[in-house]
């Protein structure tokens, strides 16, 4: 039905922000090990 596909949907943009924000976390993380190498 429209309203499953809705909440599936919801849910899925929930699961991207949060593994969008745990990339930026990611990337921040290897900008700093970068950083301490002298790089």
């Amino acid at each position: 039905s429209l309203v499953n596909a809705i909440f599936v949907d919801e849910m899925t943009m929930d699961n991207n922000k949060e593994l969008e924000n745990k990339i930026d976390e990611l990337n921040r993380k290897v900008d700093a090990l970068l950083k301490e190498r002298g790089g």
